[in-house]
């Protein structure tokens, strides 16, 4: 197996390389938790001289702010954040709804709650004159993130078919339920992990050093600690969005109460 070093070094370049397929905005936000895929994300716009705005989401629930606001202020980077109450998640609910099914997109419990952030963070952006997104979707599908691949690894071919189908699935699903809400305030949104390129590296590379019984996202991490991201965002354990931020509780609620 070709040592860590060298990977390391050839994810970095790939990633340098989607950052300069980006196209061309005269203000860029990042999509920003403080979880390791969007950290990472800030680290290399800010590498590449793009001068961006992170963009940070959550509701009374929020595990991220805390996190967000101790790296940007390492970064030196501006950061704005959106609380998001009840109030504001209700009035929007029907809208997501609607955007989701005119894009062929279940509008479950979900979907809906992974797109309320989007949705109402592109328009606090757009009020800020951000014309692009930069988000760290795809990392998770690649690097083994979800807790439910730790349940297939005892059955390697299963949880590498299962990753790569997840994968594909965003392609599917999550760019077009992302790029719909944020377009909806005209902001584009481009996802630098998943760059054909760099799928096609990480998927050639062996299961062990993505997940393990004792790590889940180990490479992604290893290229945090690579570019001097301080321990407590690459060794952070991290929810999915919809829970970190505390929106699907809300919406959860609301829906139960409103929508039955």
């Amino acid at each position: 197996m070709k040592n860590i070093s060298h990977i390391l070094k050839k994810l970095d370049r790939l990633l340098n390389n989607s950052f300069s397929k980006i196209p061309s905005a005269k203000k860029v936000g990042v999509l920003f938790s403080g979880g390791i895929d969007s950290s990472q994300i800030a680290w290399y716009a800010k590498r590449n001289d793009l001068e961006p705005v992170l963009f940070t989401f959550g509701t009374q629930y929020s595990k991220d702010l805390a996190y967000a606001q101790k790296l940007a202020g390492e970064l030196k980077l501006p950061l704005v954040y959106l609380n998001l109450t009840k109030d504001k998640i209700s009035q929007v609910i029907p809208e997501i709804k609607k955007l989701l099914a005119e894009t062929g997109i279940e509008p479950n419990l979900m979907q809906i709650s992974l797109a309320i952030g989007f949705y109402l963070i592109a328009k606090k952006a757009r009020e800020k004159n951000i014309e692009l997104f930069l988000s760290g979707q795809g990392s998770d599908e690649l690097f083994g993130g979800y807790n439910k691949y730790l349940k297939l690894l005892d059955s390697q071919e299963e949880l590498i078919k299962q990753m790569a189908n997840d994968t594909d699935n965003l392609f599917k699903i999550d760019v077009i339920r992302d790029r719909t809400m944020t377009e909806k305030s005209g902001i584009t949104i481009y996802f630098p992990y998943l760059d054909k390129e760099f799928i096609n590296y990480v998927q050639s590379l062996p299961l062990s050093l993505k997940i393990n019984s004792d790590s889940r996202k180990w490479l992604i991490r290893e290229l945090g600690k690579y570019n001097g991201l301080p321990e407590y965002i690459f060794s952070r354990p991290k929810n999915a969005l919809q829970y970190s931020s505390g929106i699907q509780k809300i919406a959860e609620k609301i829906l139960k109460a409103t929508y039955k």
